[in-house]
């Protein structure tokens, strides 16, 4: 049996309306291990609203999958000439904090979107097929290396637009 519930980030007066339709399958009479949410980006989260965001979906989405939050250290900014070897560096911390059997998810406009029902049925499969961990990966200022892209087993794409990194 399929579970859904729908969480949102309302601000009044503004035009942000972001949903997601967070499940979990419902199995009578087995108790089935939960796969564990990790959601790691580059550099840290400044702005103390969007922390208390984040806090706040951490805890709505534990009420159904455990989940992790993970912030790996920023590189200084760098000439345009040095963007490569900082991608590269970026894409090292990210990659020391997946292990091999993990399944990697990760951020970028060239991603497929996903409504929120596809996007819980998407994860209730990767239970199914018995993953442990999905990983989200989120690039820094300068995106995500293509090499990391093609190391993920999934990349996601949030839609056409462009947020703040912060969010």
């Amino acid at each position: 049996r399929l579970v859904g519930s729908e969480m949102c980030i309302r601000d009044r007066g503004k035009s942000l309306n972001v949903c997601w339709l967070v499940s979990r399958v419902e199995v009578p009479h087995v108790k089935a291990l939960a796969m564990v949410l990790e959601f790691v980006w580059i550099g840290s989260t400044r702005n103390a609203q969007w922390r208390a965001l984040e806090r706040d979906y951490l805890q709505r989405i534990n009420r159904y999958l455990p989940t992790s939050l993970a912030a790996v250290r920023e590189l200084k900014k760098t000439d345009s000439r040095q963007i490569d070897a900082q991608l590269k560096r970026e894409t090292a911390s990210l990659n020391r904090r997946f292990k091999k059997e993990d399944y990697v998810i990760c951020l970028a406009g060239q991603g497929k979107q996903l409504s929120s029902t596809d996007f819980a049925r998407f994860l209730d499969e990767l239970q199914i097929m018995g993953k442990r961990r999905a990983c989200f990966g989120v690039g820094g200022h300068l995106g995500l290396s293509p090499e990391f892209q093609k190391r993920a087993d999934f990349r996601l794409s949030l839609g056409k637009m462009t947020y703040p990194h912060e969010m």
